[in-house]
């Protein structure tokens, strides 16, 4: 099998919560449970939210960053 090196991906700072919800109901053996979809989801719309975009511009990845304290954050989705 003929394996391609992946185009380039931009990454933005945009809340996209439709994105996250698509990805993770697309990865259904690990995100398998309605309610922690939704969590991730609800999460998008209030974190800080960054987002891989393929040369197209289809959003192919994301991240959310949570901050609890100034000096440290956490990678609450990625």
């Amino acid at each position: 099998m003929k394996q391609t090196k992946p185009g380039p991906y931009t990454v933005v700072r945009r809340a996209a919560p439709a994105e996250v919800r698509r990805i993770l109901n697309a990865l259904p053996d690990w995100f398998g449970i309605p309610e922690a979809t939704e969590h991730y989801v609800d999460a998008a719309g209030a974190l800080p939210s960054y987002l891989a975009l393929a040369a197209n511009g289809a959003v192919v990845g994301v991240a959310l960053i949570k901050r609890d304290y100034p000096e440290s954050a956490d990678l609450n989705l990625i």
